[in-house]
């Protein structure tokens, strides 16, 4: 274990339909952390793990986010930054922000205004994605991508993959709608069909492939990925330290916890029982099993 997921941001500019972080930053939002704390975190935590990713609610929002990647760098971390954009799309805090970290990964949800803009539910968000990617690529940091599958976008995902390559993407990751927040809300309105998304796979990665892009898939049981199950990020997923905000009304802290398997509500079935891939593979999200049980599953044989 040699990863931090640190959540150190509990605001956004965005309020995406499927957002698994809205009910942390309703309850969060106005408790924010601070940094004394966070750095005498990554501090203390230095000598056993090796990578950061910060991540929210939305990072580039913190005011003190230059001075944290500054001091994180010094510590000797690698830094990844979750981002949609907002705070780079700033020149001036992109140039105080880009020189200290490895890698920024940017949501992207549409290849058109209108279509990332409907999932974000911010006018302004897709004209600002644009404006970071165009500032950041001035600097040597490695550009990957993040897209939460659903119903509306769907039947867009080439365009998706054509506009990461404009931008020059090197690594994407289609996200499987998580039944989180109001991914969970709204799931059975947004929730792609399995037996859908693994019709589209062989094309999507065909067409990566062409554009020089690594793209992998997360919170789909590899029986739907098939031949192409060795995309699916179950087989890249590292254990993890999750460090984020906790508590109630009249308490607020800290909490650490250990990540050894890249479950976040997912089950395996009967089905799984006997699949070659049960060992490495996270199986299907309990709220897609309530709805459309695992008919669409196959234990897969080597």
């Amino acid at each position: 274990m040699e990863h931090i997921d640190f959540h150190i941001s509990y605001r956004c500019v965005n309020k995406c339909i499927f957002c698994s972080s809205s009910d942390s930053i309703k309850k969060f939002k106005n408790h924010p952390l601070r940094y004394e704390q966070t750095i005498a975190i990554l501090k203390e935590k230095r000598r056993q793990f090796k990578s950061v990713n910060f991540t929210g609610g939305e990072p580039t929002l913190l005011s003190f986010l230059p001075s944290l990647v500054r001091e994180t760098k010094k510590l000797g971390y690698k830094i990844y930054i979750g981002t949609n954009g907002a705070g780079f799309a700033n020149r001036d805090f992109c140039r105080k922000v880009a020189p200290f970290i490895d890698e920024a990964c940017f949501s992207v949800h549409g290849p058109t205004p209108a279509l990332h803009n409907f999932h974000t539910k911010n006018k302004a968000s897709f004209a600002n994605l644009n404006k970071a990617l165009q500032n950041i690529s001035a600097f040597p940091v490695t550009l990957s991508s993040n897209t939460v599958i659903t119903k509306y976008n769907f039947p867009h995902l080439e365009k998706i993959i054509s506009f990461l390559a404009s931008k020059k993407i090197k690594q994407s990751l289609f996200s499987n709608l998580a039944p989180e927040g109001r991914g969970l809300a709204n799931y059975k309105k947004l929730a792609a069909r399995l037996s859908d998304i693994k019709k589209k796979v062989p094309g999507l990665v065909n067409l990566a492939n062409n554009d020089k892009i690594i793209l992998r898939f997360f919170g789909l049981p590899a029986c739907v990925l098939g031949d192409y199950a060795t995309h699916s990020n179950d087989f890249f997923w590292d254990a993890r330290l999750n460090i984020e905000q906790a508590g109630d009304d009249k308490r607020f802290f800290i909490k650490q916890e250990k990540a050894y398997f890249p479950s976040r509500g997912r089950i395996k079935t009967q089905k799984c029982r006997a699949c070659f891939y049960k060992n490495i593979c996270g199986g299907v999200f309990r709220a897609y099993y309530n709805i459309f049980q695992d008919q669409e599953l196959q234990s897969v044989k080597k």
